[in-house]
């Protein structure tokens, strides 16, 4: 982590990202399988996986976000009033090594048995925060050489920022790792989370997750979710370049 402050919702370099490692193997399979092709765009603002990653290894601290986020009108869109600027830090940067398979291991007398683990790419990501009045907007960019990775890389980051269930992340994840670039995906219940696939120039995937927290217990901000939020995510995904 370059910045001394640490996002609540990345404790550690890695960490965040580390914990897809972590998951039920079972889950791991199905995040890891969904795959989906990898999108380019003629249209629109679009963005390479190769430029994610040359921003998020050269992220200085303190730096203010890379990307061309018009954060004033994307609050705006869903009705936010008010004084709307950049979070403490506007911008951190973080990053996840590729992760070898593992394969099956059969039972013996000292363990279980325990099936295959798919492998992980390695993955870039960039964090930016907005304070919107008293509530605080995350917009996180992934960006993975495997397309099928870049959505599903964020699940941690999803259901922590969602307050979903791993059972609602299974249920979530297909759609919103097939869904047509630049449309929103929103979690399950009072939608708190919002994904899109943002279209790649080149090979492999790139997603944004915007997620709100408010009030002492850090919890998502109603005022900022399901349809408002969709707006928020629309708007913050079409400034995804450099």
């Amino acid at each position: 982590m370059r910045a001394a402050y640490v996002p609540r919702m990345m404790r550690t370099r890695g960490t965040a990202l580390a914990r897809f490692a972590a998951a039920p193997a079972a889950l791991v399979t199905v995040l890891a399988t969904a795959g989906c092709s990898s999108d380019s765009s003629d249209s629109g603002p679009a963005v390479s996986v190769q430029q994610v990653r040359a921003h998020e290894e050269s992220l200085a601290e303190g730096a203010p976000c890379p990307f061309k986020f018009d954060e004033v009108k994307a609050l705006r869109a869903s009705g936010v009033t008010g004084r709307v600027g950049p979070g403490t830090p506007p911008a951190v940067g973080d990053a996840g090594p590729a992760r070898p398979a593992t394969p099956a291991q059969p039972s013996s007398s000292s363990a279980p048995a325990r099936p295959a683990i798919p492998g992980t790419p390695e993955v870039w990501l960039i964090t930016c925060s907005y304070r919107a009045n008293a509530t605080d907007v995350s917009v996180a960019v992934l960006a993975s050489p495997a397309a099928e990775s870049a959505v599903s890389m964020l699940a941690p980051l999803i259901v922590k920022g969602g307050e979903i269930s791993t059972a609602q992340l299974e249920a979530f994840l297909p759609g919103a790792m097939t869904a047509e670039p630049g449309a929103v995906s929103l979690t399950p219940g009072p939608g708190a989370a919002a994904v899109v696939r943002v279209p790649v120039k080149g090979e492999g995937g790139v997603a944004l997750l915007v997620t709100t927290e408010t009030g002492s217990d850090h919890s998502p901000d109603p005022a900022l979710s399901g349809e408002a939020l969709r707006k928020v995510a629309a708007a913050f995904a079409e400034g995804v370049r450099f």
